[in-house]
């Protein structure tokens, strides 16, 4: 999944993806309209890593960095600056061990 927004592309590496699939599918086991606004809320957080992307924090010892995208789900991704682009490697529930 790739979303060109900003000055940097966006690209979900596939576990990334998948990551998001089923974070809105264990929601849409409830609720599967509130599963779909808080991906495209997930989505959006993200995206603005196109405009700012160094405003996540470094994983030591690098370069991987971190970004919270909601109080409970942590983005993580790495910088390609030759490439312009922002490679979204995971995300991951706050209580989950990553890397």
């Amino acid at each position: 999944m790739t979303a060109a927004q900003g000055t940097r592309v966006i690209e979900f590496r596939p576990n990334a993806a998948e990551d998001l699939r089923a974070i809105i599918d264990y929601i849409a086991q409830d609720d599967w309209k509130t599963a779909v606004a808080f991906g495209n809320t997930l989505r959006t957080r993200i995206g603005q890593l196109a405009d700012n992307p160094r405003q996540g924090t470094v994983v030591p010892p690098g370069p991987l960095r971190r970004l919270v995208v909601h109080k409970n789900y942590i983005a993580y991704y790495r910088l390609d600056d030759d490439a312009q682009r922002v490679e979204i490697i995971a995300i991951k529930h706050a209580a989950q061990q990553f890397p």
